[in-house]
């Protein structure tokens, strides 16, 4: 019985496929390693959101590399996308999977047919299919919250952002395959169901005929033996009143949000080619915490952005310091 570890860098999709791969493994007789030097085979999961995520990828394979060095090495993930040709470089790399390619992984072990250059080798910035993995692959364990990745890839292409290029352009699971894998989720003895998604907010866009998020939810929503369903980003232009709304019934969504500032200065949102400005996003956050007095806001920002002065960065700090978040 093989031993294998995974390492997973970046946000809550790759932790998500990482257990996909695990749990398809474990399912056919492989064995999770407790350590790196226990395993025969490693399998990383990358991230490129950034230049320092991208150093901390190669960083992670070849820690990996020096700890054990017999293991076989399977590198994957939006850094394996975007950055092919760098982590070839790496002596002692067995693998370079693309996205397309990553839950094909579990095929190639159990078949003994792990070669070198089995796989394709990814063709950088040409990401187009996604593989959306159903609620079996998700372990119960302890946790009492699951997450469910629905969407996949972005359009935005904000202008500090690689992730359309490491991911492809949006593209969404089907509202019926959404609602089946949310009642498995609770046939599982979870309580609560995490949507998640690298662009959540287009959920919907990319269907023949187009639909969005609040319209899922109405689905949701109208299904008995659903849990409890959370939101793990949502951009502020795609906030709907009807999202919101939901949020009131505390039977329904969970009033949290997470939503994703960037700057609190109009300049800076403008060079980043963001779809919104200071005054529009201090009124969504007004609106939602007089509709939801007891809710809970958490946001991102992006410091030392190219060009930012110390009067831009003081702009922003006064901002979210007035924000009821």
């Amino acid at each position: 019985m093989k031993k294998f570890y995974i390492k997973t860098l970046g946000c809550k999709v790759n932790r998500y496929e990482s257990d996909g791969i695990a749990t398809e493994l474990i399912n056919n007789g492989f064995v999770k390693a407790k350590t790196i030097k226990d395993a025969q085979i490693c399998i990383i999961n990358t991230c490129t959101v950034t230049s320092k995520a991208g150093m901390q990828s190669r960083q992670a394979i070849r820690k990996i590399i020096k700890s054990n060095p017999s293991t076989k090495v399977i590198v994957t993930g939006c850094y394996a996308q975007i950055e092919p040709e760098k982590i070839r470089a790496i002596e002692n790399v067995d693998e370079i999977v693309s996205h397309k390619d990553k839950f094909k992984i579990f095929d190639a072990l159990i078949s003994k047919d792990l070669s070198k250059d089995h796989f394709p080798f990814p063709e950088p910035n040409r990401c187009k299919d996604t593989v959306f993995r159903s609620f079996e692959h998700i372990v119960k364990g302890e946790m009492t919250r699951a997450y469910l990745k629905i969407q996949d890839g972005c359009n935005s292409y904000c202008s500090y952002c690689i992730i359309p290029y490491a991911r492809g352009q949006s593209r969404s699971m089907s509202a019926d395959e959404v609602i089946s894998n949310l009642k498995g989720l609770y046939s599982q003895d979870f309580e609560e169901a995490i949507l998640t998604g690298i662009h959540l907010g287009t959920w919907g866009w990319d269907f023949k005929k187009k639909s969005s998020l609040s319209e899922l939810f109405q689905k949701i929503f109208k299904t008995k033996d659903i849990p409890r369903i959370r939101i793990s980003s949502i951009e502020p232009n795609e906030l709907t009143n009807d999202i919101i709304d939901f949020a009131t019934d505390p039977a329904n969504l969970c009033d949290h949000f997470h939503i994703p500032l960037q700057s609190g200065d109009d300049e800076i949102l403008r060079k980043m080619e963001r779809p919104y400005d200071t005054e529009s996003f201090k009124k969504l956050i007004s609106k939602i915490n007089k509709k939801l007095p007891n809710v809970s806001i958490g946001i991102d920002v992006i410091a030392g952005f190219p060009g930012e002065t110390i009067d831009h960065f003081k702009n922003p700090y006064a901002f979210i310091k007035d924000l009821k978040i």
